[in-house]
């Protein structure tokens, strides 16, 4: 929200997961955002389902992509991540239930993405830079931004790499990955310095 977005770049959001939110978020729905010129507004409300569920992952990206389409696409998952082996986006209100790689790679296929590849899937969570990961991905997006080690619980620094892609749209994906992992290290090592701070 703090980015400044302009016109030619949307950050739409999904929330759910959580029993409750530090917000005006509503526990009870999986709700929908659009963030855009400094605004969150809320575009979608869903029943509550299981963000550890694939299908709730496809419902949204496929929403996504029809309601929001564009000429540079990512996707970035945000929360915790337990790298190969149990997958990331615990949810809390269903017994901590996780997408397991298999469930990513279900709900990938069945999105129509325009280009056939979205530029880059991120993961603002720990552990999630593993070959298995990587493997899977590479037929849905260019690049994986992702950590193999546990991040400090600030995580990514949006609010810098999403103003530089809102002056530059077309900047190439490669440089928008370096902005993501270089703000994560500067802003790591103010907020947490000592804690590891790997994004690749």
């Amino acid at each position: 929200i703090a980015a400044q977005t302009g016109d030619d770049v949307r950050f739409v959001v999904e929330t759910g997961g959580a029993a409750s939110w530090e917000s005006e978020v509503d526990p009870n729905y999986n709700e929908r955002y659009l963030v855009q010129n400094g605004i969150a507004t809320l575009v979608d409300q869903q029943p509550r389902s299981s963000m550890g569920d694939s299908a709730t992952l496809a419902d949204f990206l496929n929403w996504g992509v029809q309601n929001s389409p564009a000429d540079h696409m990512a996707l970035i998952f945000w929360n915790h991540g337990s790298g190969s082996i149990n997958g990331v986006c615990f949810d809390e209100n269903e017994y901590y239930d996780s997408l397991s790689l298999r469930e990513i790679d279900a709900a990938l296929m069945s999105v129509s993405i325009p280009g056939g590849k979205l530029d880059f899937i991120g993961f603002d969570a720990c552990l999630m830079a593993t070959v298995e990961n990587g493997m899977m991905l590479s037929q849905y997006a260019d690049y994986l931004i992702a950590s193999e080690e546990t991040e400090p619980g600030v995580g990514w620094y949006y609010t810098h790499w999403l103003t530089q892609v809102s002056k530059t749209p077309g900047m190439a994906t490669v440089q928008i990955g370096k902005l993501i992992a270089d703000d994560f290290v500067d802003v790591c090592n103010q907020k947490c310095r000592g804690q590891a701070t790997t994004l690749s």
